[in-house]
């Protein structure tokens, strides 16, 4: 319930870095530093704070307070918790962790614990352990409350001397310094080492620097003599670092989940439970990307640009292999990214954004997405994507699910046609759930030679605007011609004699293939404002080249 979850998001925000924790534990210097000693300090306080909160945790899991003694109230059925939660409270309540928190507590006082504040921690590290457990550390302590005293007390007679407000402040990187307002100018000579900062002026003098000097030093000293302290709890608390890992685990794990939870929650759009299953097919009701949907949510898009375009997905051992085509921007990639979002999201337990969703669990996802070389590697663009689907070769298999995007494009067509094509079909052969997108008119005949490839397409609209009509006028002479399920248009792409084009996509993925002769990379061009010579002039590229080179394209 909302109740649970809030004290749940409440308790976990106080945790510490746990990986940070870890690391501070395992951790060895070469040489002993004042930034190496601050690491052990601040990994026992971390220690103490996190498992501290972990019977809150334990109780909040059952919706429940703790009692005095620290234990779960009388009454509670792990029983009917989810599997995951009694082993979460398990989890949280390990002996082992309250025998660490208790050689903590003989070393270090009550209130010591871990803080975000970069001022209050280097406080904690300096007067973490009980006073009386080493007379050099007491002296230390002494000598730089003394110093910060005579700070505060050199500030308050300045600022009689001088007749305007002054503040004493600390950084880790400045040490003690003053700040006056910053309406005081000039400074008086007294003053030293300004800096002008939004709403005051930082600065000191000869005696106040003098005296953060003394104070810095003797908190280096408190710190070193600390760790020296602590050094054998450290190594006691190794021994049982597992639980520790184990409570890491289990709070990451709920993170998660807290994370699903207000992720979908936060959604005006439906998500819905998967239904899980080890074989059958992968069927979407309604998917859509839940990273641009994320996006759109805290943007400052209109609310139409913020309209995603759900699609209907469906692969299955009778059509394995779903060939996507579509002019550049149609959402292609987006749709086959979308679908492997989908299918990892479900597989890590979140609900997925779709009205209905059944997956075939997948034990690889293998992709080949992107226009990317690898300089470091001397490959090319080209050598990269090969690189890329023979390893996909060597490694699907029939529980694995293949992305592939536009392979090919980076040599000659006949070449990226050729292999385009050997891939696919060798890829028919080892039996993985596949999408595959291309430019090539070619790869669509798959589906007229084997029984287990289905064509998509994405659906267009093709706009011809007579001359002197604007793309938003009601004129009638408007025409629109809408590319149907087997990809052809009713009418013939434009010339500049006819008027002018432009493209609408719809984002709508249907069946068949898409209509591979309506010149929709001129087309673009002319909408990105090419010089109409330019334009003109591919077209008649273009035709010269198709009776040159005749290419099948339906």
């Amino acid at each position: 319930n909302s109740e649970t979850y809030d004290r749940l998001v409440t308790t976990i925000n106080q945790f510490p870095d746990l990986d940070k924790m870890l690391n501070g534990l395992t951790y060895r210097p070469k040489s002993l530093t004042i930034n190496t000693a601050r690491v052990g300090i601040d990994t026992l306080l971390y220690i103490k704070k996190t498992i501290q909160l972990c019977e809150e945790m334990a109780c909040n899991i059952v919706g429940q307070t703790s009692g005095s003694d620290g234990m779960l109230l009388v009454g509670v059925s792990l029983d009917s918790l989810p599997l995951l939660l009694p082993q979460a409270i398990d989890a949280f309540r390990q002996p082992a962790l309250t025998s660490i928190h208790k050689l903590i507590c003989e070393l270090l006082v009550d209130d010591a614990s871990f803080s975000k504040s970069n001022q209050e921690m280097r406080f904690q590290e300096c007067f973490s352990v009980s006073p009386g457990v080493d007379g050099f550390l007491d002296a230390a302590r002494k000598f730089y409350l003394q110093s910060v005293e005579d700070i505060y007390a050199a500030a308050e007679e300045i600022e009689k001397a001088v007749g305007f407000s002054i503040k004493v402040a600390y950084s880790s990187t400045r040490g003690y310094y003053l700040s006056v307002p910053i309406e005081v100018a000039p400074l008086p000579n007294i003053f030293i080492q300004p800096v002008q900062a939004r709403r005051s002026i930082l600065c000191s003098t000869l005696a106040i620097s003098s005296l953060s000097d003394r104070a810095l030093e003797a908190m280096d000293q408190c710190i070193l003599l600390t760790n020296q302290l602590i050094q054998a709890h450290l190594t006691k608390i190794q021994e049982d670092i597992d639980a520790l890992f184990r409570l890491t685990d289990c709070v990451a794990l709920l993170d998660m989940i807290l994370s699903f939870t207000d992720m979908v929650a936060l959604s005006s759009l439906p998500f819905t439970r998967p239904d899980i299953a080890t074989g059958g097919s992968i069927v979407f009701k309604g998917a859509r990307h839940p990273v641009i949907e994320a996006l759109s949510m805290h943007s400052r898009w209109s609310a139409a640009e913020r309209h995603f375009v759900p699609n209907d997905v469906w692969v299955d051992d009778i059509e394995r292999m779903s060939i996507v085509t579509g002019p550049n921007g149609a959402g292609k990639t987006i749709y086959i990214k979308q679908i492997a979002l989908i299918t990892i999201m479900a597989q890590m337990g979140c609900f997925v954004p779709c009205k209905e969703a059944r997956i075939n669990i997948r034990r690889a996802l293998l992709s080949r997405l992107g226009t990317n070389d690898d300089m470091e590697n001397n490959m090319s663009t080209f050598a990269t994507e090969m690189n890329d689907a023979a390893y996909i070769l060597d490694h699907a298999d029939a529980d694995s699910l293949v992305l592939i995007d536009e392979l090919g494009r980076g040599t000659c067509i006949v070449d990226g046609i050729s292999l385009a094509f050997a891939i696919a079909e060798k890829l028919l052969t080892l039996q993985p759930f596949v999408l595959f997108v291309t430019h090539f008119p070619q790869l669509t005949e798959l589906a007229n030679m084997y029984p287990f490839v289905r064509n998509v397409h994405m659906k267009t609209s093709l706009v011809l605007i007579p001359d002197g009509a604007t793309s938003t006028s009601d004129d009638t002479s408007t025409i629109r011609t809408t590319s149907t399920s087997e990809g052809r248009n009713a009418a013939m792409p434009p010339t500049r004699s006819s008027g002018r084009a432009s493209i609408e996509f719809l984002h709508e993925a249907a069946s068949g293939c898409s209509d591979m002769n309506s010149n929709y990379g001129i087309l673009m061009s002319e909408i990105c404002q090419f010089p109409p010579s330019v334009v003109q002039d591919a077209r008649e590229f273009r035709q010269r080249l198709g009776d040159l080179y005749p290419i099948r394209f339906d």
